[in-house]
C-alpha cells in the first residue's frame, strides 16, 4: 500500500470511530431526554433536532470506511435488468 492509500484508510477508520461515538452520544442525549420528561417534567429541549442532525452525521462519518472495505448496500435491482439490454452499459454501471 502507498503512502497516500496508508493515510486515506487512516482517516476513513478515525472517521468511522467518530461515527460511533456520535451513536453513543445520542443515546446519552435520548435516554436524558426520557429520564427528563418522565421523572422532573423537564424535557431536553432540542433532543429531536441533535437526533436528527447526529443520524446524518453518522452517516457521512461511516461512509468512507463502508466504501474503502467494500461493504456499501446498493439496490442491484436496475444492475439486474441492464446487462441483458446493454451489455456494455451495465457492466460498466455495475
Amino acid at each position: 500500500m502507498t503512502l497516500f492509500a496508508r493515510i486515506v484508510s487512516g482517516i476513513s477508520m478515525a472517521a468511522n470511530a467518530a461515527g460511533t461515538f456520535v451513536v453513543m452520544a445520542m443515546i446519552v442525549v435520548i435516554n436524558y431526554d426520557i429520564v427528563a420528561r418522565g421523572l422532573f417534567n423537564k424535557p431536553f429541549l432540542g433532543a429531536v433536532e441533535v437526533v436528527q442532525f447526529s443520524m446524518v452525521l453518522i452517516v457521512f462519518l461511516q461512509l468512507p470506511d463502508m466504501i474503502r472495505v467494500g461493504r456499501l448496500t446498493r439496490s442491484d435491482g436496475f444492475l439486474m435488468l441492464m446487462p441483458a439490454r446493454r451489455p456494455a452499459l451495465g457492466s460498466r454501471l455495475s
